[in-house]
């Protein structure tokens, strides 16, 4: 079956007959030149000078701000390599490893991403200090603009610790930046330090998540929200920009029954406890879950349900038939992890995606 080609030729020289000419490169320029931030800080600047000076310091700008896209366009002509790939040798090793990592889930076609598994996995592959993890909304943002078709799946956001209206806010423009590709997992987590840590309280963290997920979806899905509950209060408040998603789908990690239940009455979907195998287990777990929101009057069939496989020592069939079972026990999304595989760079995680993605059936 012949694969399909990406447009972009995110890790490969671009053909000469795919290059874009001089009309398109010319609407990209100008489009640079009346970028609106652009314009603003010219105006702001000009102030400064007397309009002689101003038009002399535009020309120079403009001059070298050309000199620098033809040497680039030069360069592009003359190697076919795109920007991003310029980017790979422009900025060495640890960008080159960032950008491998990213753009080979693209490329081998993953749609899913979980946060918390790359985050930690990012901070080792660039031997950072642990203590420079990344914030997962400040992660996504910045993969959102390396990425076109996969999917930012938080897995999970710890809700109750946070400020709904700002994870509203965050979630929007993670939204509106990826163009609809967000899917926001959330759950109670179990840690109470971290929670005194934040100033949030541990106990009533169950019932503050019910009204959060509400609260989330009319920010979401309104043009302004008054809103009076339990644990917040609001008066017209509304986001701009507003997600393309609306609402964002919001689904909930849950392990125990209670919260397993609270996933069925209310998420748009529910991540099945990653450590639990196909099975008895996961089955009643499964079945509690679409009990739940058959009780809410809800369709369970129209609900996800997210199953994990470990690669661990595993070949990619025995992989591909833990997969299989798992869409026979109802599992609409399969995350692969490599954590704790023995994989040492980020070509390595790659090609074992690669071989697995291989045994699995096509689409």
């Amino acid at each position: 079956m012949k694969q399909p080609v990406d447009t972009d030729y995110p890790l490969s020289e671009v053909p000469a007959g795919a290059r874009k000419g001089l009309w398109s490169t010319s609407i990209l320029l100008f489009g640079f030149t009346f970028f609106t931030a652009t314009m603003f800080a010219g105006g702001k600047i000009g102030l400064a000078f007397d309009f002689k000076t101003m038009l002399w310091a535009a020309v120079i700008g403009n001059l070298l701000l050309g000199l620098y896209a033809a040497a680039l366009g030069l360069i592009a002509c003359r190697s076919g390599l795109n920007s991003v790939l310029m980017g790979r040798f422009c900025f060495g090793e640890v960008g080159s490893r960032l950008s491998d990592f990213l753009l080979g889930f693209t490329q081998i076609g993953w749609y899913a991403w979980g946060t918390a598994t790359i985050a930690i996995v990012l901070v080792r592959l660039l031997a950072l200090p642990e203590s420079w993890t990344m914030p997962l909304m400040v992660l996504f943002g910045f993969v959102a603009a390396l990425t076109r078709r996969i999917e930012l799946a938080t897995a999970i956001l710890i809700l109750p610790q946070r400020q709904t209206a700002l994870v509203a806010k965050q979630a929007a423009e993670i939204d509106v930046l990826s163009r609809g590709r967000l899917r926001l997992g959330v759950g109670l987590g179990w840690n109470a330090v971290e929670y005194e840590a934040l100033n949030e309280n541990f106990r009533n963290r169950a019932r503050r998540v019910e009204e959060q997920i509400e609260l989330l979806r009319l920010l979401w899905t309104r043009d302004l929200v008054t809103f009076k509950g339990a644990f917040h209060s609001l008066t017209d408040v509304g986001l701009n920009p507003e997600p393309v998603q609306r609402p964002i789908p919001v689904w909930i990690g849950a392990f125990d029954r209670k919260a397993i239940e609270r996933a069925g009455r209310i998420a748009d979907g529910w991540f099945l406890n990653p450590r639990v195998a196909p099975g008895n287990e996961a089955g009643d777990a499964i079945e509690s879950f679409r009990a739940a929101a058959r009780g809410a009057g809800r369709d369970a069939a129209k609900l996800g349900i997210d199953a994990t496989v470990h690669i661990g020592g595993k070949s990619p069939e025995q992989c591909a038939a833990e997969a299989e079972s798992w869409r026979r026990m109802g599992a609409s999304h399969l995350t692969i992890r490599t954590m704790y595989a023995g994989l040492a760079t980020p070509q390595q995680h790659i090609e074992a995606l690669r071989r697995i993605r291989a045994a699995l059936p096509a689409g």
